[in-house]
């Protein structure tokens, strides 16, 4: 369970009227609560954190952040001990604000149970929960739906990156005002690679129906493939369809089903994959085999699903290091829905004949997309 303070964004621009509607419904004596919700990448952090830092002098308590609600609120028990992890780390006796992301993934007797806690110990602290998702909130909530932002905003936004003349229409025309998807787009081509090559790396690629294991549409009049074979296979089949249908159902994903379309997409490459147990798994989530002519490889993957504005730290990847070795391993990879942050790339490159990072634009590389 990690808790920290909110950032301040990194870049930031519009939502005044979102920005005045937080104001006035969670800077009260009484505190207050909200919901802010959308789809991957349309800024609903971006905004929590662009509105605590516009009331820093408000919040005079402190602004606790808790970046998963997942496995904090998995249960009324964990929610209770959560909340009063937070409660303990705001201010006694001043105003202070409390944000929750990805509450969707949360049990909700959880949720409620981490509101009742708050709201009963410390009534005039905010609370924020944020969600992919639209979730039914009592009447008291703010209800804050984010849509795309307009295209003079996404302009703005993007103004550091100096897009080569032409550049700018074509990818307004292709990120649909999702300021995550632009600021990625833009930094990728501003790397070397050119807006056209990596939108050609994100178009999509859809198939009806489940996908065989060499990645093929099943033909729905034939016989079941046998290579299925067991149900948890044909689970992992269903996952690798979902994702090539709509890449950004990974963030919906559990970190169990996240580590289960890993174990596909290498099952898909020729690998003979076994999962690790969901709790005690020694550093490591995949077992993932391959049969050389010199002997048998073994590399060991572990799986990260954080939202896609939350890169993997250089302590992870220290960590997997260390399992490689215990394991006997040839490779250790990492796997993550984000990034990395550039600690845990000079990591890797100093060990780069044992260590590989995947982000997920490499993942869907290997998906073939």
């Amino acid at each position: 369970m990690a808790f920290g303070f909110l950032p301040a964004p990194a870049n930031f621009v519009g939502r005044e009227r979102e920005l005045d509607l937080l104001t006035s419904h969670l800077t009260k004596e009484t505190g207050g609560l909200a919901l802010v919700h959308g789809p991957v990448g349309v800024g609903k952090t971006a905004l929590v954190e662009a509105f605590a830092q516009r009331h820093l002098a408000h919040f005079s308590g402190g602004v606790q952040y808790l970046p998963s609600a997942g496995n904090a609120l998995s249960s009324a028990a964990e929610a209770e001990h959560a909340a009063g992890i937070m409660i303990d780390h705001v201010a006694p006796q001043r105003p202070g604000l409390v944000v929750v992301e990805e509450v969707a993934s949360a049990d909700p007797g959880g949720a409620a149970a981490f509101v009742a806690t708050i709201r009963q110990s410390r009534p005039g602290l905010g609370i924020v929960f944020t969600s992919q998702l639209e979730l039914f909130m009592p009447g008291d909530w703010l209800d804050l739906p984010l849509q795309g932002l307009p295209d003079h905003e996404i302009e703005r936004l993007l103004h550091e990156f100096d897009l080569r003349e032409g550049d700018l229409p074509l990818l307004l025309s292709r990120v649909h005002g999702n300021p995550l998807l632009a600021s990625t787009i833009a930094g990728l081509a501003r790397r070397g690679e050119g807006l056209e090559q990596v939108l050609a790396r994100l178009s999509p690629v859809t198939y009806s129906g489940l996908l065989g294991p060499d990645g093929r549409p099943l033909d729905p009049e034939g016989a079941p493939t046998a290579a299925i074979g067991n149900q948890i296979r044909a689970v992992r089949v269903d996952l690798i369809s979902r994702i090539e249908q709509d890449p950004d159902q990974v963030y919906a994903m559990s970190s169990r089903e996240f580590e289960e379309l890993v174990a596909a997409i290498y099952e898909k490459h020729g690998f003979d994959v076994e999962l690790t147990p969901a709790s005690n798994d020694g550093g490591v989530d995949l077992y993932a085999v391959r049969y050389e002519p010199y002997g048998k490889v073994l590399t060991v993957v572990e799986c990260k699903r954080n939202a896609a504005h939350r890169p993997v730290g250089v302590e992870i990847v220290r960590s997997l290091h260390g399992a490689v070795d215990d394991k006997g391993a040839s490779v250790g990879v990492l796997a993550t829905t984000s990034s990395f942050t550039a600690g845990a790339q000079e990591f890797q490159q100093r060990h780069a004949f044992r260590l590989a990072l995947q982000d997920w634009f490499d993942l869907q590389d290997m998906l073939g997309r």
